[in-house]
């Protein structure tokens, strides 16, 4: 469309310096006095554009926030890497479409869109471009043709690889840092010694180096050998051994005497003893 913006209009931004007049801006983009002032109403309906009276019968250009804009966007696009689209726009060139709507329509992209293309590739240094009667004449390089012929997308240059490497590598974690107080210089001229103590890490106290008071006040809870536990063992079993072995006698001569009560008894009543 008329009111979009593309490619020439990048151009003509792009031939305008501080010094520009209406009246010569037709001599620097290779144009009639007409053709260059079509131009510039064109930039001037899309807002690109203004203009100023700097003296009688001379105007100057004066480019606008919105054109600085654009002019800032192509340059930072204009470093970016080479891709398939770029390639497609390569062979339609190399197919005989030179001029910008013909290209334009061929690859069915917006002007803008087609503007950043080209004017990259430009930068890159694929195809070249020369204003001629109001229009634009587009050509490809020698590095633009055999790039169209090869039909394969380069590699990026060796800086890009870096910097892609170096954000896919994880950022290291920062250390934490200790932060030191410094000491007061009255505080070091009055007691040297605490400067020293807070300097050197107090480590808790170990048993060798707790007081031996402490030690000898605490109750020794020393546990008792297995053997004396055995011998205790051993000792009840020996016990239980001699009081069976005290009843069994007693029970003996408890039986022996009641044996001779029984006998002497017997005896008795027969006779034979008398009591």
């Amino acid at each position: 469309m008329a009111d979009e913006i593309n490619f020439m209009d990048i151009m003509a931004l792009s031939k305008i310096t501080p010094s520009t007049t209406v009246e010569k801006f037709g001599g620097l983009v290779n144009s009639s006095f007409f053709d260059g002032s079509n131009m510039l109403g064109s930039l001037k309906l899309k807002g690109l554009v203004d203009f100023t009276s700097i003296s009688p019968g001379q105007n100057a250009i004066k480019i606008t926030d919105l054109g600085n804009k654009l002019l800032g966007d192509a340059k930072a696009k204009s470093t970016a890497n080479f891709d398939q689209l770029d390639l497609a726009i390569l062979n339609q060139m190399s197919a005989g479409r030179r001029g910008l709507n013909d290209l334009t329509a061929s690859v069915n992209l917006r002007p803008l869109d087609m503007a950043m293309r080209l004017n990259k590739m430009l930068a890159q240094g694929y195809i070249s471009v020369d204003f001629r009667n109001g229009k634009l004449d587009l050509s490809l390089t020698e590095k633009g043709f055999m790039q169209s012929k090869s039909g394969k997308i380069p590699e990026p240059p060796q800086e890009a690889k870096a910097e892609l490497q170096q954000q896919a590598v994880p950022q290291p974690s920062a250390t934490p840092q200790v932060q030191v107080q410094p000491m007061q210089p009255s505080t070091v001229a009055q007691n040297p010694a605490a400067v020293v103590q807070q300097q050197i890490p107090q480590s808790p106290p170990s048993q060798a180096q707790v007081p031996e008071k402490s030690q000898s006040s605490a109750p020794s809870m020393k546990p008792k050998p297995a053997n004396s536990e055995e011998s205790e063992i051993k000792e009840l079993e020996n016990m239980l051994v001699k009081v069976k072995k005290m009843r069994s006698k007693r029970v003996k001569v408890m039986v022996a005497i009641l044996l001779i009560v029984v006998v002497v008894l017997i005896l008795k009543e027969m006779g034979i003893i008398s009591l």
